[in-house]
């Protein structure tokens, strides 16, 4: 994201003030009103304040492209559009990253302007069918019709291998506080997400039952089962390392210096995992590798799609498959395994 020339003044805020969108885009002290209302209407609707800040973010690139070709939002039509999509190819912004943008901006536009975000970015339709032909050779066939024009650019697919059992036990080595240890199981042996783990509090954990409630994306709640390892660890944390005088009831807080006692803040958390991938030489070993190992894991064992859809809280099950894929080291196992087989199967007297 850039800052030059007339669009330095640009910039998303946190609103402190009750009853109004958590995030604002000013222009110096003055709030953009269009994007006010629209954030607004987004806040109404109790979306997170995770996802108002997304949009936030997104209407500001789209604010400073326009700042910066002299134009307005009811100006936009099809060749803005897209040189605002080279505009964000040029400053190396990711396809996934630009797709949500251009989503953003046309609910923006529909809201705002007379659905001039369904004008310039229409829906890809499904493909029509015209009728039937028939030919002597191939029986009965369809025409296709004409598909309209999709501003989605193409997302390239990207395998992420879990971690493995000894890079496990490589970043868990040397790890002295129960705090740190409890964020690290729910991580891994529940799948929390970062957020999840944050906004846990302490009559979230029942630790009769061994289960605790869970606020999801969109403050959708599910109740998981707690494993016997988290359970243990957190009930250690509670027991002798969280301060009894907390002013709130956050689950995780922050042990030493001057927040002591205060809720853990996501920065926090990301110096922790910054800190042991660093000390363990495992780059690649941020928080949220530690949940998709948890779904790899479960898929590997044999636990059905519907299932892990429900522990890792994914409203679609394509999401859920999309998500987890067979790491790499265990389709060079299967590979070999069946190879042994058909080699000597195949092999010459």
């Amino acid at each position: 994201m850039y800052d030059t020339g007339e669009t330095k003044h640009l910039k998303v805020i946190a609103n402190t003030k009750a009853y109004e969108p958590p995030f604002l885009l000013v222009e110096g002290e003055d709030v953009i009103q269009p994007v006010y209302q629209f954030l607004m209407l987004i806040y109404l609707r109790d979306f997170s304040a995770q996802t108002i800040r997304a949009y936030a973010y997104d209407l500001l690139a789209f604010y400073r492209f326009l700042y910066d070709s002299g134009l307005t939002a009811e100006e936009l039509d099809v060749q803005n559009l897209t040189r605002f999509i080279l505009s964000q190819r040029k400053q190396k912004a990711a396809p996934r990253t630009i797709n949500r943008r251009l989503t953003t901006i046309q609910s923006f536009l529909n809201s705002q302007y007379n659905k001039l975000g369904d004008k310039i970015l229409p829906s890809p339709s499904p493909v029509l069918y015209k009728g039937q032909r028939n030919t002597a050779l191939l029986g009965k066939s369809f025409l296709k019709g004409e598909r309209k024009r999709s501003w989605k650019l193409k997302v390239p697919t990207r395998l992420v291998d879990p971690l493995s059992h000894n890079e496990v036990q490589r970043f868990l080595a040397g790890i002295k506080k129960y705090r740190d240890l409890a964020i690290i199981y729910l991580m891994l042996l529940c799948g929390l997400r970062s957020a999840e783990v944050l906004g846990l509090e302490i009559d979230d954990i029942d630790f009769i039952e061994n289960q605790m409630r869970v606020r999801g994306k969109g403050n959708k709640e599910r109740i998981l089962p707690l494993s016997n390892l988290a359970r243990k660890t957190l009930k250690l944390y509670l027991d002798y390392e969280r301060p009894v005088k907390c002013s709130h009831s956050k689950c995780f807080v922050t042990l030493r210096g001057s927040t002591r006692a205060k809720p853990m803040t996501k920065e926090s958390l990301r110096m922790l995992f910054r800190y042991r991938s660093k000390i363990t030489h495992l780059k690649k070993a941020h928080p949220h590798l530690f949940r998709h190992t948890f779904c790899t894991q479960l898929m590997t064992q044999g636990v059905s799609i519907p299932v892990v859809q429900k522990l890792m809280g994914h409203t679609d099950i394509h999401t859920t498959m999309a998500y987890t894929h067979i790491a790499y080291k265990d389709i060079y196992k299967e590979y070999h395994q069946a190879m042994e087989t058909l080699q000597k199967n195949y092999e010459a007297d």
